[in-house]
Order: C-alpha cells, then structure tokens, then sequence
C-alpha cells in the first residue's frame, strides 16, 4: 500500500468518524513500510528529474534540495484532462514523469487569433513544461492537456526561485539549461507563425484531441 493510499484512508476515517480513528489508522501501520514508501518516492523523484533537460547539470545532493520543497509532490492527470491554461498565473514547474502532454496555443475559453487549436509540441517523458513559473511576468502562453494517462511532478514556482536564491549554483545551471529549451521551443512556434508550416526538424502531427469540459 502506497503513502498516499494510507492517507487517502487516514482523510476518509477522519470524515466518517474523528479524529481518535486518524490516530488509530496511522499508528496501525508499521513504521519500517512507511519509511519504505517514503523512500522508494524520493528516489523516483529523483531519477526522474536526472531524465530532466534542465537538471542535467546538478547532483543528487542538489536534486534532493529540489525533491524536499515544501510543494514537490506527485499528481496524475487522466487523458483529455488540462495541467493548465494559457492566461493563468504560472505558479508550478511540471516535469513529465509518464505519459504525453499536448501544448496547445488557442486552446482557451479566452479569444484567440487562432481559429482551432494549434498543437505547439508533444512533450515526453523526462520533459519539463510550465516554465513560465521561472520567469516573469509568469504567466501561462499554452495550455497543457494530458494525451494519456500521466504522472507529473509538481513544483512550486516560489520555492524553487527561493532555492536558486539560497544555492546561486543550482539557478545557474537550471538557468542556463533552461534558455536552451525556450530557444528549441520557439523555433517551433516561430516556424509556424511564420509560415505557417513546421520545420522537418519540428515535425507533429495536426492536433485531433478533445479537451475535457470539467476542466474548465
């Protein structure tokens, strides 16, 4: 049983019953499976941001810095479900732990130039995307859609600018990372503006997904 399960049950017993069955339920597991648990999380944590393009220049010690932030966690997201719009405040970076996402330009409840939505890029496993919470004014230009069942780790904009702040080296390196993939990214958006055709090199297929309405 994994740690979220347990306190999905923990939050459901406090519901049904108070706070005497939290306690209870806790304690009745044993400590060795929840330090397990704990532990198997942190190291997938952390492989996956080793898979990441812009923590490639950091160590374990510094990717751990990252994994223990306060807002670091795990979410999934089901197939045709929005991460974010564009026109929202950029509070999250995302990496790509499984699965695909779509970034969409005018893919919005906003008005749009565009009269469809436009797939931009297809990121992939060990990607990041949401990198406007990097960088100001952060706000979201994209929309992010789920193309299949995904697993995103979710870290806080805030936190992590404060943690560039308390160790210069790791802003250094994620930054420069960083300008790297904003540059790839907007050849492709340029590329496509422009001529209104995709390099070879940029290649995807036109978008044909749903967005899901609840999302909204």
């Amino acid at each position: 049983m994994s740690i979220a399960t347990i306190w999905k049950s923990t939050h459901r017993a406090i519901d049904l019953n108070g706070m005497s069955v939290l306690v209870d339920l806790v304690w009745s597991f044993p400590l060795e499976l929840i330090l397990e648990e704990l532990e198997r999380t942190a190291v997938s944590a952390i492989e996956a941001l080793k898979r990441c393009e812009i923590f490639l220049g950091l160590d374990n010690s510094d990717l751990q810095k990252i994994i223990d932030l306060p807002s670091c966690q795990e979410k999934a997201y089901q197939p045709e479900e929005v991460v974010f719009h564009a026109g929202d405040s950029a509070e999250h970076l995302y990496v790509l732990v499984e699965g695909k996402v779509d970034l969409l330009a005018g893919a919005s409840t906003r008005p749009s130039k565009l009269p469809e939505p436009a797939l931009i890029t297809i990121i992939g496993k060990g990607s990041i995307f949401g990198w406007p919470a990097l960088v100001p004014p952060h706000i979201f230009s994209l929309t992010a859609i789920a193309k299949a069942p995904v697993q995103i780790l979710v870290i806080g904009g805030s936190d992590i600018r404060n943690l560039f702040k308390l160790h210069p080296h790791i802003g250094y390196e994620v930054t420069q990372s960083l300008l790297q993939v904003i540059a790839s990214r907007f050849r492709t958006i340029e590329q496509l503006l422009v001529t209104g055709e995709r390099s070879i090199l940029f290649e995807i297929p036109k978008w044909t997904g749903q967005i899901n309405k609840n999302s909204f």
